[in-house]
């Protein structure tokens, strides 16, 4: 059953859109950071030159500080973890409410058992946000690897944006690839935390639209209740953006994890339960 939802998954008009939007934000980053970046520091260290001063920054540029994840510098990184829940959403998130509302379910429930489809459906759902989350990183990381050298950051070069009081900042200086790991590994539990979210507000939701936007909604509002309460560091949007301000002090990386897996665990019980007792199947 899990395969078979995967299989439709990948069939989907979700997922293609999911890869163009995440193909569309890497190559933004891509040509973002080397003009805007890149081409204009190159520029101004010329000039030092000419007037007789040293450049502003002899040591290169890094891979870790110009991809999509690791990028202080230019408005893709914000773009990105702005439409991450979109991202998570697309490929499968609406599928629920698609085969309540078409009748689809009537035919599944005279063939299987409820409670299979909607692990399967869980599983799914959940999986296919967690990668759709991560594809923009993947691809940017990739595409920028062809200019940047994979060397690592140094604080004296001023072009990073973690400093000593962040959250696993000696990785990030002494082995950014594990640092990134991490975060990629964040993105994915919050993707599929956020894909399967979707799948809740399929109960209550009237149109597919609402269902798809449902968790940006969630995503955005917990943001800004955060920030108005001063607690910023625990909300989604900023655990998993690597660019985001952590102070050890104040959050932890097991309580990064542990805060979205009990978001994850929450909307599989919601989801579950209504859906196990939910009669109506048109």
């Amino acid at each position: 059953m899990i395969r078979f939802e995967l299989n439709r998954c990948l069939r989907g008009k979700g997922i293609k859109l999911a890869v163009l939007l995440a193909v569309l934000l890497a190559a933004g980053e891509f040509f973002g950071y080397r003009i805007l970046f890149q081409e204009t520091k190159e520029i101004a260290d010329e000039i030092r030159r000419q007037q007789g001063f040293s450049p502003s920054g002899l040591y290169p540029s890094s891979l870790y500080e110009g991809f999509i994840n690791g990028d202080a510098f230019t408005i893709f990184n914000l773009l990105y973890y702005y439409l991450f829940p979109i991202l998570a959403v697309l490929p499968f998130g609406c599928s629920f409410f698609t085969d309540e509302n078409s009748g689809y379910l009537k035919y599944i429930y005279s063939q299987k058992k409820k409670e299979n489809y909607l692990l399967a459906k869980y599983t799914a759902v959940f999986l296919s946000g967690a990668v759709a989350g991560i594809l923009p990183a993947i691809f940017s990381f990739l595409a920028n690897a062809l200019y940047l050298p994979a060397i690592i950051p140094n604080t004296l070069a001023l072009q990073s944006h973690t400093n000593d009081s962040s959250v696993m900042a000696d990785f990030y200086y002494t082995c950014p690839w594990a640092y990134f790991l991490v975060y990629l590994l964040l993105g994915m539990l919050a993707g599929g935390f956020l894909a399967t979210l979707a799948l809740s507000a399929s109960f209550f939701a009237r149109n597919a639209l609402l269902v798809l936007f449902s968790p940006m909604i969630f995503y955005t509002a917990l943001d800004y209740a955060l920030a108005e309460l001063g607690h910023s560091e625990f909300s989604i949007s900023t655990i998993i953006n690597p660019v985001g301000t952590h102070y050890i002090e104040r959050i932890t990386l097991g309580g990064m994890f542990l805060e979205i897996s009990a978001f994850a665990a929450a909307a599989f019980l919601v989801f579950f339960f209504i859906g196990k007792k939910r009669e109506r199947i048109l």
